[in-house]
C-alpha cells in the first residue's frame, strides 16, 4: 500500500507577499522527530488473502497424453555446404578488405599496395579466388 506524499499548501495568498523583502528560499527547515508520524503496518494475517478450501468436485489439472513425435526432414538451414562456406569467406574478405591499413600491410610483406589490391579483387585469378574455391571444396 502506498501513501500519497504530504501537500503543503500555504495559506498565503499572492497579495500577502512582500515581494521587497530580502527572502531566500534556499533555507533548510528542521524536523523534530516528535512530528513524524509513527505508521505501524497491519498484522499479517490482516494483509494475506484467505485461501478457498478445495471441494471435492474440483479435479485437478491432468496431463495430457504424449504425442508421437513425427520425423521430419532434416534442416537445411544450419548445414554449411561449398556454396555457404565460399560465400562466408568472399563476404569476410571483402569486410577485411576495406578496413585494412594496406600501406601498413603492404610495408610489413615488402611489397606495394597495388600488389595486395590485385590479390583481393573479386572475379580475377588471385589469392582471393582461391581461398573461396578451397573454402567451397571442403
Amino acid at each position: 500500500m502506498k501513501r500519497s506524499p504530504p501537500s503543503y499548501t500555504s495559506s498565503t495568498s499572492s497579495s500577502d507577499i512582500d515581494t521587497d523583502s530580502d527572502f531566500s528560499p534556499c533555507f533548510e527547515f528542521e524536523q523534530e522527530q516528535d512530528t513524524k508520524p509513527i505508521v505501524s503496518s497491519p498484522p499479517t494475517s490482516a494483509r494475506s488473502t484467505p485461501k478457498k478450501p478445495k471441494t471435492n468436485n474440483q479435479k485437478s489439472p491432468s496431463t495430457s497424453p504424449k504425442k508421437p513425435r513425427i520425423k521430419s526432414e532434416p534442416n537445411t538451414n544450419g548445414v554449411w555446404d561449398g556454396e555457404k562456406r565460399a560465400l562466408f569467406i568472399d563476404e569476410i574478405i571483402a569486410l577485411g578488405y576495406r578496413h585494412a591499413n594496406l600501406d601498413e600491410l603492404a610495408s610489413k610483406l615488402g611489397m606495394n599496395k597495388r600488389q595486395l589490391v590485385d590479390q583481393l579483387v573479386p572475379n580475377k585469378s588471385n589469392l582471393r579466388k582461391k581461398m573461396v574455391m578451397a573454402a567451397k571444396s571442403m
